[in-house]
């Protein structure tokens, strides 16, 4: 089992968009995750109960996997929340700071 404590740094925190992107990057797998927010453990392949956590941005998401590929999805969704999320065509707020 590993664990890793990760900070939501979209500007939105995880509205719908970023969930469903969540949701397909955890289905990829099969080890078991689950996201913690504020005592609340849900299954991180199930959308209606990531929309239900409500994180918002520069809250702490705690993902809990484990399984076979506990490891690679565990690197996957942690490289997903520290891209920020990023949208084709949405700058960073870095970029858009040096225009």
């Amino acid at each position: 089992m590993l664990r890793k404590t990760i900070t939501v740094r979209h500007r939105f925190g995880l509205h719908t968009y970023i969930s469903m992107q969540c949701v397909r990057t955890a289905r990829c797998f099969i080890s078991d995750i689950t996201l913690n927010f504020k005592d609340q453990y849900i299954d991180a392949k199930n959308i209606s109960s990531m929309m239900r956590l409500q994180v918002q941005k520069g809250n702490l998401l705690e993902v809990v996997v484990q399984g076979q590929d506990e490891r690679e999805a565990l690197t996957a969704l942690e490289r997903l929340v520290n891209s920020e999320f990023q949208t084709e065509g949405e700058k960073s707020e870095v970029e858009v700071e040096s225009e």
